[in-house]
């Protein structure tokens, strides 16, 4: 996809601020890389464990400071990177949900993993018909709920989705790469 195409906005990333916070699930970002880096498993399975490993997060015991005091937004936090600006890596992003919140529709880097912790939240999905997004699905996600997606090729435009916020709550998701390189589409 070209940046002349209508819809899409040239290299622009998801507009929306990310924090550190260091040493915030240290533990489990460890844990997560040793078994993002196990390449004797599929995706499938490895995701799987990480999913298992989120099991035992106690979003309850986050620092109030996360939670995002904005109404109708949400706040990403990143506990832990391994790309540059220069080289992809995973990374992961711990995201507090306002009510009412609505992404724009945007894409991601090829491969990622979207876990919710708590809260509900409605996805909807798009294909691109001649560069213009056009939703095809929507489904509800709930507190336990993940999925994963692999995509072709490389690019910031992979799971084309949008995202609202039913119910506040937190969700955790990771990234073959700096989320925020995914291209934003208008509708």
């Amino acid at each position: 996809m070209n940046s002349n195409e209508p819809g899409h906005s040239a290299k622009t990333p998801v507009a929306r601020e990310s924090f550190r916070e260091d040493g915030l699930l240290d533990q489990e970002w460890s844990d997560f890389c040793e078994i993002l880096n196990d390449h004797s498993s599929d995706w499938s399975n490895r995701f799987e464990r990480i999913s298992k490993r989120m099991d035992h997060i106690d979003y309850d015991r986050f620092p109030a400071h996360l939670k995002c005091p904005v109404v109708q937004c949400y706040r990403r936090t990143v506990i832990g990177a391994q790309h540059t600006p220069t080289e992809p890596g995973f990374e992961a992003v711990l995201a507090h949900w306002r009510l009412q919140c609505v992404t724009p529709i945007h894409g991601h880097p090829p491969v990622l993993m979207y876990r919710a912790l708590s809260g509900l939240y409605r996805m909807t999905m798009y294909r691109l018909n001649n560069g213009i997004p056009e939703p095809v699905e929507d489904r509800m996600i709930r507190a336990g709920d993940w999925f994963y997606h692999v995509g072709e090729g490389d690019g910031y435009d992979h799971f084309i989705h949008s995202i609202e916020c039913i119910e506040e709550g937190w969700t955790l998701n990771l990234y073959s790469d700096d989320a925020q390189k995914g291209i934003k589409y208008t509708a």
